[in-house]
């Protein structure tokens, strides 16, 4: 659960935050691409603008900060989505090299938002 009024921290572990490299060879040939992940765009869900982050954020952790997170305001289920967009690039054997268009991945989880109050005597 996520509490109104604190801040909730998006990341992603920092091993997944890596260029993703494959290759095909044929005999005396060979082709290799690059995916490499650029940013992160955590939407929320509940109407507030996508938090972009130049990298995979920063786990929380006691007393720290992050420029990666967004504050619930407002009760409720929500549904937060994650586009991570990767940078393509390719390369051959013949010294040919190029770029192909972003390739952007989306995932979802279920976010639910609830509010605490303290009573002070």
């Amino acid at each position: 659960h996520q509490i109104t009024g604190i801040e909730t921290w998006f990341w992603l572990p920092a091993d997944q935050w890596v260029p993703h490299t494959a290759r095909a060879e044929l005999p005396g040939v060979w082709a290799e691409v690059t995916a490499t992940p650029t940013s992160a765009a955590w939407d929320p869900g509940d109407g507030a603008s996508p938090v972009v982050c130049a990298g995979p954020g920063r786990p929380a952790t006691s007393g720290g900060d992050t420029d990666c997170g967004h504050v619930y305001t407002v009760i409720g289920d929500y549904t937060l989505t994650l586009e991570v967009t990767y940078e393509v690039t390719w390369r051959s054997s013949t010294g040919e090299t190029g770029t192909f268009d972003p390739i952007v991945l989306t995932d979802t989880a279920p976010v639910e938002v609830q509010q605490r109050q303290a009573v002070v005597n």
